[in-house]
């Protein structure tokens, strides 16, 4: 599981260092988009070059979570798995703001 993860986070950062600075990717984070979902569903119509109206934002984020879903709160982790996830993290430029509770 672990590994599976970091392999993807892996794949990730080579689109983003071969694709982000071209303007080829919109990075975005999950626990902004909750925070704020008009403004990054604006951000990425934008990004789409779509036209989205306030109807369609407001909408949009009736139906987005109003807190970050945890999955991994669902597993059962060793203090030596956590160490690891959090080790192997510090790697992605993208997974540095996250934590175990966050």
């Amino acid at each position: 599981m672990i590994e599976r993860y970091f392999t993807l986070a892996y794949m990730n950062q080579q689109l983003q260092e071969k694709y982000l600075a071209r303007g080829m990717v919109l990075e975005l984070h999950h626990k902004e988009f909750i925070e704020r979902p008009r403004k990054t569903l604006s951000k990425i119509c934008k990004y789409l070059k779509l036209r989205c109206n306030k109807k369609y934002l407001d909408d949009c984020a009736k139906i987005i979570f109003k807190t970050p879903t945890l999955t991994r709160q669902y597993v059962v982790w060793t203090e030596k798995q956590k160490e690891e996830v959090l080790k192997r993290m510090k790697d992605y430029s993208f997974l540095r703001k996250y934590t175990f509770q966050s």
